[in-house]
C-alpha cells in the first residue's frame, strides 16, 4: 500500500475527520434548487430557451423550483436536495434562500424547521441568542436593527454561515453519479439525425449534468464532460477558446482533427490532448459515425470569469489524412527531445497520445508484476499518466489525464483525495464503488468521484477505465490530500 498511498500524496499523514452530521454538505445556493420528480412539471415559461444554451436552466424564483420539463427523470428522488455528512435530508424550495421576509438569519433551534431548514438541527451557535420561537426582527430591538441593515446592505453576518463556509471536511455540491452508455448513445445517435453539426448545433456535444449542481452542464464543480458525435462526411467547424480541452476516443475512427493546420487521426483508444486557444476543427472522412469524449475546464473558467472563445472558418483548412501527425512526428520518440524545442511549455506539444503505446505500458506493469516486480500502483492495479515531455507534469496545467488497468480478480483499496475525477470504462467490468454507492459497470459507462468521496473498484474480469481529474488545479494551491481508506479483500 505504500506505493498507492505515495501515488495520492499523503500517506493517510493527516487523518481528517469525517463531518459531522451537524453540518450540511449542499445547500442551495444563490436560489438554485436541487430538483425533485416534481421538477418537470414546475417549468417556469421562458426557461426552455435558457436551458439550451446551456446557461443556468433551472433557478429557484423567489424561492421556488423551476425546472424545464427536458430535465427529465435525472433529477429523481434519489438525488437529495440538500445532503449532510451522514444522511441525505430534502427541503422545500421555499426555503431555498434561507432568508425569511424581515431578516436574515433570525432563527433559534426552535424557529429552524420554519426559517432555516436546510441548517443542521442542533445548530444553536449559529443563530443568533434571544431569537425565541416567533423568529420575528421586531421581537429583538437593537439586534433586529442591526440584521434589518445587513439585509439591506447586503451582508451576511459569518456566525450565520460558517458551518457551510468552513466544515470540517470537504462537502461537494456534486454527488456520485452513474451515466450507462448504453442509455446514452442511442440518443447521441438521435442526436445525429436532428441536430446540426455547425453553427447553433454547438458541435453537436451533449454535457453530463451532475445531479447536485441544479442543472448546468457540469460533470463536477470545475470539470465539464460531454459526448461529441461527427457522422461521415461532417466537419466541426473551426473555433478557438481558453479553455483546456482533450478528446478520448471510446467508439469508431476515420476522423481528423485539425490543430493549427496539423491533421492528427483519432481511433479508438486515443488521448488526444487540446490545451487552449489553439484552432481547431474536426471532418469526418470515413463512411461510419464517431463517438468521443470531451474534456474542459469550462466550470473553472467560466467561475473564475477568465473565458475568451472565438469562431473560425466553417470547415477545417485540410483534408489530409496522415497516419502520423507533425507533432507525433517531432515529439512521440520516447526519452529523446528536439534540441530545437528545450523551453518548457505550460501545456504539452503532443497532440496525440496513442493506445497502442498505452495498452503496451500497462501490460508490461503487469507482466513485470507477475515476475516479481514492484512496480504496478497496487496489486493488480496499473496505471500510467499522460504527461507533457517538456516538462514531464501534466498534459495540461487544469486537467491530469490518466489510464488505470486492473488485472482480473482485483480490488483496489478504497481512497478518497481532495478534488473531483471523471471516469470511462474503456473495457471489461466491475462494480464501482462511491461514496457508499454501488454500480456494476462495463464498457463505455462513465462515472464521478467528487471531491474527498472514497472510490473503491473491484473486478473478476479485468478492467480499462480512463480517468481525468482537475487535481493539477488543487496542487498549485497546495489543498491536494488523500488517505487511503482500507483493503476490499
Amino acid at each position: 500500500m505504500q506505493r498507492l498511498s505515495e501515488h495520492i500524496r499523503e500517506n493517510a499523514a493527516e487523518d481528517v475527520g469525517r463531518g459531522s452530521s451537524e453540518y450540511v454538505a449542499e445547500r442551495a445556493a444563490g436560489g438554485v434548487v436541487h430538483r425533485s420528480p416534481e421538477c418537470a412539471r414546475e417549468r417556469a415559461p421562458g426557461v426552455s430557451s435558457e436551458y439550451a444554451s446551456g446557461h443556468a436552466p433551472v433557478r429557484a424564483a423567489e424561492g421556488a423550483a423551476q425546472c424545464p420539463a427536458e430535465c427529465g427523470p435525472v433529477y429523481g428522488s434519489e438525488h437529495a436536495s440538500a445532503q449532510v455528512a451522514e444522511g441525505a435530508v430534502e427541503h422545500p424550495a421555499e426555503y431555498a434562500m434561507e432568508q425569511a421576509a424581515d431578516g436574515v438569519g433570525l432563527s433559534s433551534p426552535e424557529c429552524a424547521p420554519e426559517y432555516a431548514p436546510e441548517q443542521a438541527a442542533g445548530g444553536a451557535a449559529e443563530y443568533p441568542a434571544g431569537c425565541g420561537s416567533g423568529c420575528d426582527s421586531e421581537d429583538l430591538g437593537e439586534l433586529g436593527e442591526l440584521y434589518r441593515g445587513f439585509a439591506e446592505e447586503l451582508l451576511v453576518p459569518l456566525w450565520g454561515e460558517i458551518g457551510e463556509l468552513m466544515p470540517l471536511v470537504p462537502q461537494s455540491k456534486a454527488v456520485a453519479h452513474l451515466w450507462r452508455w448504453d442509455r446514452v448513445l442511442p440518443m447521441v445517435e438521435r442526436a445525429g439525425e436532428l441536430v446540426p453539426v455547425g453553427r447553433g448545433g454547438e458541435r453537436r456535444a451533449i454535457a453530463l449534468a451532475n445531479p447536485g449542481l441544479g442543472g448546468r452542464p457540469f460533470a463536477a464543480p470545475m470539470l465539464w464532460a460531454a459526448i461529441q458525435y461527427l457522422n461521415p462526411g461532417e466537419d466541426a467547424p473551426v473555433h478557438r477558446h481558453t479553455q483546456n480541452a482533450f478528446r478520448f476516443v471510446i467508439e469508431g475512427e476515420g476522423v481528423w482533427t485539425v490543430v493549427n493546420g496539423d491533421p492528427v487521426a483519432m481511433r479508438r483508444g486515443d488521448f488526444l490532448p487540446q490545451p487552449g486557444w489553439n484552432w481547431h476543427g474536426h471532418h469526418n472522412s470515413s463512411d461510419r459515425p464517431m463517438a468521443w469524449l470531451d474534456g474542459l475546464d469550462i466550470p473553472f473558467q467560466y467561475f473564475t470569469d477568465t473565458t475568451f472563445f472565438e469562431f473560425g472558418p466553417d470547415e477545417v483548412e485540410t483534408r489530409e489524412a496522415p497516419q502520423l501527425s507533425r507533432s507525433e512526428r517531432l515529439w512521440s520518440h520516447p526519452g529523446l527531445r528536439p534540441l530545437s524545442r528545450l523551453r518548457p511549455t505550460p501545456a504539452t506539444p503532443m497532440l496525440a497520445y496513442r493506445w497502442e503505446h498505452t495498452d503496451r505500458a500497462l501490460s508490461e506493469q503487469l507482466a513485470l508484476e507477475a515476475e516479481g516486480y514492484d512496480v504496478t500502483l497496487e496489486p493488480g492495479h496499473a496505471a500510467v499518466r499522460f504527461t507533457n515531455p517538456t516538462t514531464g507534469g501534466d498534459v495540461m496545467p487544469t486537467l491530469r489525464a490518466e489510464f488505470h488497468r486492473l488485472a482480473p480478480d482485483t480490488a483496489t483499496a478504497a481512497v478518497r483525495e481532495v478534488g473531483a475525477s471523471v471516469y470511462q470504462i474503456f473495457e471489461g467490468a466491475g462494480e464501482i464503488t462511491v461514496a457508499g454507492k454501488k454500480w456494476y459497470a462495463s464498457r463505455g459507462d462513465l462515472f464521478v468521484v467528487p471531491s474527498w468521496q472514497p472510490l473503491a473498484i473491484e473486478t473478476s474480469s479485468g478492467l480499462d477505465l480512463f480517468r481525468f481529474s482537475d487535481t493539477p488545479i488543487i496542487e498549485r494551491l497546495e489543498l491536494h490530500r488523500g488517505r487511503v481508506e482500507e483493503v476490499n479483500r
